[in-house]
């Protein structure tokens, strides 16, 4: 009876410690890369896109804008505009390595054109799955080198982007 009351002293303790943990601010980062979009016509192209996490323990809440254009291929110019709020958690940490997976929802457009004609850009909009991996190396102090692979489900297509870039962790 001791051992039961101990272990459920301590697991309120542990609870209540937790919820007085307050959101901090945690990271921000640019990347840049390349892109592909799945459509009727493969399209592949360049991506730049910008991050900030918030973090709670291993908790990890996220916004990122992604802007990409194609390298017209096919004949047709392709540009994809998103912008997601992401919930994360850490599955790896060591002190100059960390791994975070993240997964969420968010704003999708996709632009397209006809090379060669006058006609305007043809937009489709979309809500967006997103599910995003970032492996992160420190390089200095609180300066890091990342890897941020993502793909995004939608009923338009699907997107999937292979940015690298630097992050500051706060």
């Amino acid at each position: 009876m001791k051992i039961l009351y101990s272990s459920l002293i301590s697991l309120c303790s542990i609870w209540q410690a937790d919820a007085q943990e307050k959101w901090k601010f945690h990271s921000a980062g640019m990347h840049y890369g390349i892109s592909s979009i799945a459509k009727d016509i493969k399209s592949t192209g360049f991506v730049f896109s910008w991050e900030a996490v918030a973090r709670k323990n291993k908790h990890l809440i996220g916004a990122a804008y992604e802007t990409a254009t194609n390298m017209r291929i096919a004949g047709n110019k392709y540009a994809v505009d998103q912008v997601n709020l992401l919930y994360g958690r850490t599955f790896a940490h060591a002190p100059k390595f960390a791994l975070n997976g993240f997964v969420g929802t968010g704003f999708y457009r996709q632009s397209f054109k006809a090379i060669n004609t006058d006609d305007a850009y043809q937009s489709e909009t979309a809500v967006g799955l997103n599910i995003k991996l970032s492996a992160q190396y420190s390089i200095f102090k609180r300066l890091y080198v990342t890897v941020s692979p993502s793909i995004t489900f939608n009923f338009s297509s699907t997107y999937f982007s292979l940015p690298g870039g630097l992050c500051y962790k706060f």
